[in-house]
């Protein structure tokens, strides 16, 4: 089965422009490498906020220099709507900090579990 394409009036168009120009795009699980282009990709595609897998201190310290070292694109680590939406106005990607798994927590060759990394990972940006 082939796709239908549906063509579009132009009021149909230009009101599906403003609802794309207005929606908060989030993108919760990037695996792409974040290149000078494809950061560009991301602004011109409309994402508003993305979750960075940091799942480790060398990974949170990697992340939060991009931030800070990119304050023109990014702002981050961000905890509230409020700042998703403040990045929307500025036209800037908003970081939230995540990992994927518990392994960080876990000590691989041991088994032991480090509860202990939990406050300094929040403290840093990290949920």
């Amino acid at each position: 089965m082939g796709k239908e394409i549906i063509e579009l009036s132009r009021d149909e168009r230009e009101h599906a422009l403003v609802l794309f120009r207005e929606s908060i795009v989030i993108d919760c699980h990037l695996d792409s490498v974040l290149t000078d282009d494809y950061i560009r990709q991301m602004i011109r595609s409309g994402v508003t906020a993305v979750n960075l897998d940091a799942g480790s201190f060398e990974g949170l310290a990697e992340k939060r220099s991009l931030i800070n070292e990119n304050p023109e694109i990014f702002i981050g680590p961000v905890f509230q709507v409020s700042d998703i939406i403040k990045a929307k106005k500025e036209g800037k990607i908003a970081v939230f900090l995540g990992s994927e798994d518990a392994g960080t927590l876990l000590n691989a060759t041991e088994g032991d579990l480090h509860l202990n990394y939990l406050e300094p990972f929040s403290e840093l940006g990290l949920k």
